[in-house]
């Protein structure tokens, strides 16, 4: 499993494409955002991951890298920039998840202490009788996270880098099935597995104003 989870907490370095140097994003609306910070770890590395959800545009910056992907919701395209290779990868369109059913994975709800009022639950993916994730999820937290969270898992599924992640393993529970169960499972603020993944939500902050600063969602200048 720590393979896939190199391939994106790494930002993505050594795997990026280079892109067509015409596309852009168009401007988007004056609406505010919501800043959250998660704190990704894959063995012994750890990464800050800051997400900048807008109405338009979700931008995640990982680290101090400088690399970052943006996905542009109108369009359903993610932008890949590897700044050290300075390196755009496009991926457009959505891809059909799998179903539980097709994937025969269960999902298991029970209750969690996380917070006293009862708003978060613990859950297991769970596969074979191998639990591939642990997540603990609140609902109602930050819902239109949520909803950009399980739109970015559709397009980051038709990503013909992960072609070779076998659809049936747990690395495809976990990194796509799971991100796009957010109507079931809420703002996922915990993951973990086995494999030494964890992924914590540190903070955030809703309605920031973005209207002065329009450099959050633009592609680099060199590209």
């Amino acid at each position: 499993m720590n393979k896939w989870f190199k391939v994106l907490s790494v930002a993505l370095c050594g795997l990026s494409i280079v892109a067509c140097s015409t596309t852009h994003i168009k401007e988007v609306s004056n609406a505010r955002g919501t800043l959250v910070e998660f704190t990704e770890n894959v063995g012994e590395q750890s990464t800050k991951l800051l997400y900048l959800v807008h109405a338009d545009v979700v931008r995640v910056s990982y680290g101090t890298s400088g690399s970052y992907t943006l996905f542009d919701r109108r369009t359903q395209t993610l932008y890949d920039v590897n700044a050290k290779d300075k390196t755009v990868t496009v991926i457009k369109g959505t891809k059909p998840i799998l179903t539980e059913q097709e994937l025969g994975v269960t999902i298991t709800e029970n209750e969690s202490h996380l917070v006293k009022d009862g708003s978060s639950a613990y859950f297991r993916f769970e596969k074979d009788g191998e639990v591939c994730l642990n997540m603990i999820g609140m609902s109602d937290l930050l819902p239109a996270v949520e909803v950009a969270i399980a739109e970015m898992a559709t397009v980051r599924a038709n990503d013909p880098r992960l072609a070779d992640i076998d659809p049936q393993s747990c690395e495809y529970i976990a990194r796509i099935f799971a991100n796009s169960k957010t109507e079931i499972v809420g703002l996922p603020v915990r993951q973990w597995s086995k494999d030494g993944y964890s992924k914590f939500m540190d903070t955030y902050q809703v309605q920031v104003d973005l209207e002065d600063n329009s450099a959050w969602y633009k592609l680099p200048e060199w590209y």
